[in-house]
Formats: C-alpha cells, structure tokens, sequence
C-alpha cells in the first residue's frame, strides 16, 4: 500500500514539474573564474539527481568494501577456529571408541588453526604411540615444543609418560631428573619419576621421592604404603646378600618407625642382629613386634632367639599359646625354647604338637634331632622318613641294603641317623651270639664232665 501511494505521488510531481517546464521551462547558469555553463532547468536537476544518486551508490560501495576488509580476516579466523574446534571434538570421540587413526587423522589437522594447539599435539602423540608409531609420537612432540614453546614443562611431562609406557626407561628417567630441577614441587614429574626407578629396580632414590609424595598427598594411602615397605624390603635384601652389616645398619636406621614391626621388614634386622650374636636385643624387638603385629613369621624367628631370659621367653610362648593353641609355628618355637631350657621331654611333646598341627619338614627334622639327643634312635629315625616322606623312605630302605646310587643330602642325613641303629643292632647280635656261642661251650664242658664222671 505504502508503495502505492508512493508511486501516485512521485507521478503527480512528475506531472506537476512538467506543466511548470512545459510553461517556462527557465535556466541555470553557473560562472566560475570566467568558465560560465548555462543549462535548462531540467536537465540541472536531472544532472543533480544522477549525481547525487551516484555519489551515495559509490559511498555504499567503499564502505562495504571497508567493512569486508576490516571483518572478513576474524570472520575466517572464527570460521577456522571452529573447524579446529570440530577437529578435536571428533578425534577425542574416536580415542574414546579406540580409533586411534581416525583420531591421529581429526587431531593433526586441525592443529595448525587450533586457538590451542597443545591439545591437538598432545593427544595426537598420544593417539600415534597407540598405534605403535613412535616416529610420529616424535613428531607432533617436537611441532608441540616449537609451537608452544611456554608449555614445555607440560610436554616434557608427557613425552616422559608417553616414554614410560613404551618402557623407555632411560629416557624417560633422564627427561624427569631434568624436568625436577627447575620444578621440584612437580608431584606428577615425582611420581612418573618414581615409577622409572621402580621398572628399573633403582630403590635408593625412591626413598626421598615418597617422602615428597607423602607430603604431597599425590596417591592413594594405601598404594603408598605398598611402595614404601617394597622399596625398604628390597633395600634391606640387597644390604644383607652383601653381608655389610653397617650397610645393614644403616639402612635400618632408615626405615620409617611405623614399619619396624612390619613383618616382610623386621626378619632381615633380626637376621642381623643374630650374625652380630646379639640375641637379646633381637628378643626384645621381636617380643615388642609381635605384641602390635602377631604374624607367623616374627614367631619362628622368636623361637630362633635366644634372650637373657630363656625362661621368660617360654611364659611368653605359653601365654600366646592360650590364644592360639594349634598354631604350628608357635608351638614350634615353643619346642625350641625348651630346648634353650634343657626341658627335653616338654619340648619333645610341643614338637609332636606341632607336627599333629600340620608341622613343615623342618619341625620333623628338630623333633629327629631332639630325639636323637634324647637317645631314642628309631623313634628319630621314623620321624626323619615321615618328613621325608614315603619316596625318601623307600630311598633310605635302598641305602640301608647296600644298594650303590648317589645319595642326596637328605638321604645322607638318614644315613647318618640310621648308623647308630645299625651299630646298635649289630651290638645286640654280636652279644647274642657271644652269648650262645659261651652257653655252647659251657655246655659240651658240662657233658664231658658227666660223661668222665661216669
């Protein structure tokens, strides 16, 4: 409607101006130093009107022209940004669906117009060392360190994880220990470092790390703990195949107080403690160990130990044995105190209890060895075959007949314990027969003597 009207007024005016030129058409003159132009007042409005629609079409022009130049480079760069956007999206969605070359392919490219690059070259070196393509790990790596070059310290830290899991321990190692020297408080450059030195079995320096990672609270509680007592256990193994007893010493100082009763720990001190002959401090810590933590283990080697008070040790043996009456362990150092107390009959009945508790060769082999003390060889020499068990029975019965084949260790202690016997027997028999061949003799004399008196 509005164009409607519009129309009919521009042709009323059309018709108006024409009957006003029609009657006088007029003219215009324009002088300007000495140049004079002189035209009829038609043709100059015209003339201005073209003009004027000229001058504002060509101001349109140069303005859009303006903007274009001024909005069209952020405009693409916003436009590349969200490809790149795109591009990181679809390849963390095919590294979560396991499709690692789809995800190298979305990562890579879009790279290069990512507002952040780093993620796009981190997680396509990651994507590539699944694939089993170090090179190309190298590779995004090295673009991530020229690219974004205020983020080494995060690349270093995961070309060193990245390194770890492909059991590049050296260079991991050698990247991390550089890494710490300008970020020492970095707990996950800590922890990965750790991790080297765990593969390669390097458990000195583990000590520190966890203490750091103790204050850090980096990991779990519990997998803390786990490392620190394998880590001082390992310390403590390669001290004692050494055989350095300060080496020992030292290392013991170093375990923390809280492990010091820890059974996978405290054996190798005490094991120390008796090459040293220093038994009585070894009771007294093992009794101080076994009052917190009563393990099987800390028992048998209270039942080595040998205290001031051997007396006192046994009522400690026996106050145990209220609670735990068929432990086979406990009722083995029970023997073995008594035999500290030359109390060879109590002993003798803790070993058969412990035996009846399901006792190991070794209580076999002490109750033998007590009963060959106390003089009773068979019973001993039985006992010996039951810890041997029925093959090395049937292998001593062999021996014992003469038969000529190489003897093992065991079977050489059998041998041992069975000579006495043997001898013992043999001893009986010559005496019976000494004794037959005497009553022999006594009576053809007695019969010759009839016989004369006859």
């Amino acid at each position: 409607m509005n164009y409607l009207i519009a129309f009919f007024g521009a042709l009323l005016a059309g018709f108006v101006i024409i009957s006003l030129v029609h009657e006088d058409p007029g003219y215009v003159l324009v002088t300007y130093r000495g140049f004079a132009v002189e035209t009829a007042m038609p043709v100059f409005i015209i003339v201005v009107l073209i003009g004027y629609i000229s001058t504002y079409y060509l101001w349109r022009v140069v303005s859009t022209l303006w903007f274009v130049k001024r909005f069209w480079g952020p405009w693409q760069k916003r436009r590349h940004q969200a490809r790149a956007i795109a591009a990181l999206e679809h390849g963390l969605t095919k590294t979560r669906e396991a499709k690692w070359q789809d995800a190298l392919i979305y990562l890579s490219k879009g790279a290069k117009d990512s507002e952040n690059p780093l993620l796009h070259y981190l997680y396509a070196a990651d994507a590539a060392q699944l694939l089993g393509d170090v090179a190309k790990r190298d590779k995004y790596l090295r673009q991530a360190y020229t690219e974004v070059p205020s983020a080494k310290h995060i690349i270093a830290l995961t070309e060193a994880e990245l390194m770890l899991k492909s059991n590049q321990i050296k260079s991991a190692t050698k990247i991390l220990e550089d890494l710490r020297e300008t970020q020492i408080d970095n707990a996950k450059a800590t922890y990965l470092l750790l991790q080297c030195y765990y593969n390669s079995k390097n458990w000195k320096p583990m000590t520190k790390l966890l203490k750091e990672l103790r204050g850090a609270k980096f990991i779990d509680e519990g997998e803390l703990e786990k490392l620190e007592i394998e880590t001082h256990e390992n310390l403590l193994k390669e001290a004692h195949h050494a055989m350095d007893p300060l080496g020992m010493s030292n290392t013991w100082i170093n375990v923390p107080l809280r492990y010091r009763n820890h059974e996978a720990l405290l054996p190798y001190y005490i094991e120390y403690l008796f090459s040293q002959n220093v038994h009585n401090e070894a009771e007294q810590q093992l009794y101080r160990a076994l009052k917190r933590n009563f393990k099987d283990n800390l028992i048998y080697y209270y039942g080595l130990s040998k205290g001031a008070d051997p007396a006192l040790q046994l009522r400690n043996v026996e106050e145990w044995l209220r609670t735990y009456p068929h432990n086979a362990v406990l009722l083995q150092a029970a023997g073995r105190i008594c035999v500290c107390n030359r109390l060879w009959g109590k002993a003798r009945a803790y070993y058969e209890a412990a035996v009846g508790a399901g006792g190991n060769d070794e209580i076999f082999h002490e109750l033998g060895e007590l009963l060959e003390q106390m003089g009773a060889y068979k019973q001993a020499i039985e006992v010996y075959k039951q810890g041997l068990g029925t093959n090395a029975q049937k292998r001593i019965d062999i021996k014992i007949g003469h038969m000529d084949r190489p003897l093992s260790n065991e079977m050489r202690l059998l041998e041992h314990m069975a000579q006495p016997v043997v001898d013992h027997q043999k001893q009986n028999a010559d005496h019976r027969k000494k004794t037959a061949v005497k009553k022999s003799s006594q009576d053809t004399i007695l019969d010759e003597e009839l016989y004369n008196s006859r």
